[in-house]
């Protein structure tokens, strides 16, 4: 940006009365000034923590403690004074450290594109956890859906429906992968935590998220101890969160599907007796003097015959139905010879 005026520096603590004696510049304008590090403050809409060990910020630090700051950092006017840093919070951190003046551009910017800017320098950091990047790029989609809704009010512009696909474009990620991301921003720091060691699939955490706090910080306890939560898990987590039964306990046996009812096996028929019927047997009893069996096949049945030793006839029981509802057929015929064999026995037995 095209720097439109020169300030004189301004190295000495401010007091009251300086930190809002500060140059406003208007729409287009871009104000160029030097100033003690207690002029600037931290955004308002950066939630991005500084990993002060990483060696990327080891660098920075040597590299300025020197040379000096030179890139400038970004601001904008803060209305309870002073200025916000809407580019540059590690640069302005070292320098207040160091106790190093602070060069800075001053700009007049809304609060929509505040939040698109400090979005976009934190996503230009080498390294971002997940648990920052899911809360930048909710800063960031919520403005761009801001800035889109201001054309028509009311009314969802395409630009506006597509802030989602425009922003992943930009992430070079699917949208279904951003979207679970922004989810995130309300997962806690330790589901988060769990993405990045790559103990928790994304999307598992993404659902992980719906759950309270207390809950999620417990799941992820419970993860440490080997017990494994699937999308299915999640679901059923989710739904005794809502019957207000989500206990310890309870957490742990859905983690373990003992919440399951286990499936009992489908009975085996149980045998019918019928007549002789194609393909069934038929067991027929009968009194004599002999002990044998009568084996007949009208469609493969077979037949055994019994005695008492009673003096009379015992009683028959015979099948005589076939599949198509007919005749008893060759069984009756076999049966009716038995029974004649039977009483001629009993009668050459009374003569003699």
């Amino acid at each position: 940006t095209k720097i439109t005026k020169i300030f004189d520096e301004r190295l000495m603590p401010p007091d009251e009365h300086a930190m809002k004696d500060l140059p406003v510049p208007k729409d287009g304008e871009s104000y160029f000034i030097t100033l003690h590090p207690a002029y600037l403050e931290k955004s308002e809409f950066n939630t991005v923590s500084v990993d002060t060990n990483s060696d990327d910020y080891k660098e920075l630090r040597k590299s300025i403690e020197l040379n000096g700051v030179k890139d400038p950092v970004l601001t904008r006017i803060n209305p309870k004074g002073g200025l916000e840093i809407l580019s540059g919070q590690r640069r302005h951190m070292i320098a207040r450290e160091l106790n190093y003046p602070v060069p800075a551009i001053i700009q007049k910017i809304d609060d929509n594109d505040a939040m698109i800017l400090v979005a976009d320098s934190n996503l230009h950091r080498p390294h971002i956890s997940t648990y920052d990047l899911s809360r930048t790029l909710r800063n960031k989609m919520t403005a761009m859906k801001r800035k889109a809704g201001r054309k028509k009010r009311g009314v969802p512009g395409a630009d506006e429906l597509q802030s989602d696909a425009m922003l992943a474009k930009e992430m070079g990620i699917s949208t279904s992968k951003l979207n679970r991301i922004i989810r995130l921003s309300e997962a806690t720091k330790a589901v988060c935590d769990a993405v990045d060691d790559n103990s928790l699939e994304l999307s598992i955490a993404s659902d992980l998220s719906f759950l309270s706090p207390e809950h999620q910080n417990a799941v992820i306890d419970l993860v440490g101890l080997n017990l494994k939560p699937t999308v299915k898990r999640v679901q059923r987590l989710r739904d005794a969160e809502k019957r207000g039964n989500l206990d310890d306990k309870t957490m742990r046996a859905i983690l373990e599907d003992k919440d399951i009812q286990p499936v009992k096996p489908p009975e085996p028929p149980k045998p019918t007796v019928s007549g002789c019927v194609n393909g069934d047997t038929q067991r027929v009893a009968s009194t004599g003097t002999d002990h044998g069996h009568i084996t007949c096949h009208a469609g493969t049945a077979e037949y055994e015959a019994g005695h008492a030793g009673t003096a009379e006839t015992g009683k028959h029981r015979a099948a005589t139905r076939n599949a198509d509802g007919g005749k008893a057929g060759d069984c009756t015929n076999v049966s009716q010879q038995r029974h004649s064999d039977l009483r001629r026995e009993q009668a050459a037995g009374r003569l003699q």
